[in-house]
């Protein structure tokens, strides 16, 4: 594994020039006014306390920086539905120097449940409409799936319980390690319209996920499903499930 200095790697960073000196309160701020120009969704992250000279980042499996000055650290994640990128905020305690390092990675610290949340919810959460996908690409597959409750499909074989293919066809690929899919059907007194989804992150810890359902005037019954691939959704998280 390669360990790269700070100095080093100026391909990664941004220097922002500001003086005096730093408290925890004055570093959050200037890290929330630099988040303020993002318009991408993302989650804050400010590892606790002040971090001494020396302190290490690893910013992929191959490179590290180590910080040659006291500092407070910030981490980024960014709320793609890939989650293939991240950043980390570093403000210098002697002068309020900002340096912003682009992981170009989803490499979490390993302590990051013991670091404070600063995000600021709701955000929106990106999502694939996978049935979408599905026709879009011309795959003979589809969902046998029927019920009401909301499922949360974490892996290859639960995905396979509840879709199928003839011809020969595969199921466009998800990435289960980076990607959960919540997948919910139910059936209408007339013939469905439209279907919209959205999901919101309420909290580090819940999610929203909303259907809104529009149908037609004809008198046949209908049936709507919905089939959402999101960032990776946390095994103790909580969804709720809103049908309009």
């Amino acid at each position: 594994m390669r360990k790269l200095y700070l100095f080093m790697v100026a391909h990664f960073v941004i220097v922002i020039a500001l003086t005096a000196q730093v408290t925890q309160e004055q570093a959050d701020a200037i890290v929330l006014e630099r988040m303020s120009q993002e318009t991408r969704p993302y989650e804050l992250f400010a590892k606790e306390g002040l971090q001494p000279s020396g302190t290490l980042i690893k910013i992929s499996e191959e490179e590290i920086i180590e910080i040659n000055y006291e500092s407070w650290i910030y981490y980024v994640r960014y709320a793609d539905v890939n989650f293939s990128q991240s950043s980390y905020l570093i403000v210098k305690e002697s002068n309020l120097n900002l340096i912003e390092i682009n992981a170009k990675n989803d490499n979490e610290p390993d302590d990051l449940q013991e670091w404070n949340n600063l995000t600021v919810y709701p955000i929106d959460i990106p999502f694939i409409d996978y049935l979408e996908e599905l026709d879009e690409n011309g795959t003979w597959c589809w969902t046998n799936y029927i019920g009401k409750e909301l499922l949360i499909i974490n892996s290859i074989e639960e995905m396979n319980n509840y879709f199928f293919c003839i011809n020969n066809d595969s199921l466009p690929f998800i990435d289960f390690k980076k990607n959960s899919m919540f997948l919910v059907s139910s059936g209408t007194p007339t013939l469905v319209w439209e279907v919209s989804k959205k999901v919101v992150q309420l909290s580090s810890k819940k999610y929203e996920l909303t259907i809104n359902v529009f149908l037609t005037d004809a008198t046949a019954p209908g049936r709507w499903t919905a089939a959402v691939v999101t960032k990776k959704i946390c095994q103790e998280c909580e969804i709720e499930l809103n049908i309009k």
